[in-house]
């Protein structure tokens, strides 16, 4: 693996994943959740602050915990389709949905959540695919004032998995 995303998404990967967080694809940006200090990193850490109602001193003490728990991000696409549009865009996520089942399928998550719902009938067609047992939860892209909608819906999924509140 060349790729400095995926190598720094390899290096958080739990031994044992519970919670497989899917979001839509790797970015052409530097702009990744296991950089920290992103819009994705920011919420999804405030959700587990109050979950726990602990405060973690930055945003690699969470990334670090989040492993901890066997949390894992990963993405559909593993090529980032940020730069797509439309009818381009659908077919590079809809022909992700089966190297997504492969990884689900060695993964065997406890949970999975989605973090845009646009890309949940890919994830779903997916699960499909792989035949893994799974809860499954949908939450909105935490961007475009959806930021407490994320973080509220995250403070009652962590609330309702047993496992994600060890």
């Amino acid at each position: 693996m060349h790729n400095p995303i995926e190598n720094i998404r390899q290096s958080y990967k739990p031994d044992y994943i519970r919670t497989l967080f899917v979001g839509e694809s790797s970015p052409a940006s530097e702009d990744f959740f296991y950089f920290g200090n992103t819009l994705f990193t920011k919420c999804t850490r405030k959700a587990f602050e109050r979950a726990h109602n602990f405060r973690f001193i930055s945003d690699r003490a969470f990334l670090d915990y989040f492993k901890r728990q066997g949390c894992f991000l990963d993405d559909l696409s593993h090529e980032p389709v940020d730069h797509l549009k439309g009818e381009h865009r659908n077919n590079a996520l809809k022909n992700s949905a089966f190297s997504l089942a492969m990884r689900m399928q060695i993964y065997q998550p406890d949970v999975i959540i989605v973090w845009l719902k646009k890309i949940e009938p890919y994830v779903q067609e997916a699960i499909r695919i792989s035949d893994i047992q799974s809860r499954f939860y949908t939450l909105p892209f935490p961007g475009n004032d959806n930021q407490n909608e994320y973080i509220e819906g995250l403070v009652r999924i962590i609330n309702d998995a047993p496992k994600m509140n060890d």
